[in-house]
């Protein structure tokens, strides 16, 4: 979803901790269901256009394939 939301332009955060019993008053959600995480979604402020660009490592630099240490055949 998070994903999906960036193709369309749509900014997102996956939140991880929250208060469950006051998320689930505000949706009136049953008593029996669990909320496990929530997703902001909105759009992106126009000031954060140059922002987007993060300079990353190489997948080498960071993964290892099957073993510690064994880089990445990619």
């Amino acid at each position: 979803m998070i994903l999906a939301a960036w193709e369309q332009g749509v900014g997102s955060c996956w939140v991880g901790t929250f208060d469950e019993e006051k998320i689930k008053q505000m949706i009136n959600a049953p008593p029996d269901f669990a909320v496990l995480s929530l997703i902001a979604l909105g759009y992106p402020s126009k000031h954060t256009k140059g922002l987007r660009r993060k300079k990353r490592k190489a997948l080498s630099e960071v993964a290892s394939e099957e073993t510690f240490g064994r880089k990445p055949s990619l």
